[in-house]
């Protein structure tokens, strides 16, 4: 089925479906779930998709037939329009913390990502610290002050 076919190519390509839905201008998550979940995609996400792809054989996704990948006079156009890169700018945070939530367990295995949790939760136990070192001092003060 072309869709798995689809998912072979991202991951030939060692890309990110983010990564890969944001260069083809399709919503978050619509290429991994239909790949994940076996479902079709739309004929304008497919153009787009060969349009930013041209080392995708279009009769490979389509058929299954010949080669994944273009070769030959192709190659020197695919060089020549490296895929661009997506910045985390691009995006609102709520749409960042819904994609890691979304991944979280992907992430959990990155050690940058095991890193960043325990300075977060580290950074919440600083807080409660220093909230019950207010709390002391008020207390103090109130003794101080009988």
């Amino acid at each position: 089925m072309m869709i798995k076919r689809l998912g072979q190519y991202i991951a030939e390509k060692d890309i990110s479906y983010y990564l890969f839905e944001n260069s083809i201008k399709a919503s978050r998550g619509s290429i991994s779930k239909a790949v994940k979940n076996n479902k079709s995609i739309g004929s304008n996400v497919i153009e787009n998709i060969l349009i930013t792809y041209v080392d995708l054989n279009p009769v490979w996704l389509l058929t299954g037939k010949g080669k994944m990948l273009l070769s030959g006079e192709n190659l020197e156009e695919i060089e020549s329009n490296p895929l661009t890169k997506v910045s985390l700018n691009d995006f609102d945070k709520i749409e960042i913390i819904d994609y890691i939530y979304d991944n979280v367990t992907e992430f959990k295995s990155y050690k940058s990502f095991q890193k960043l949790t325990k300075l977060l939760f580290a950074d919440k136990e600083m807080g409660e610290v220093r909230k019950e070192i207010e709390q002391l001092k008020e207390q103090v003060s109130k003794l101080a002050k009988e």
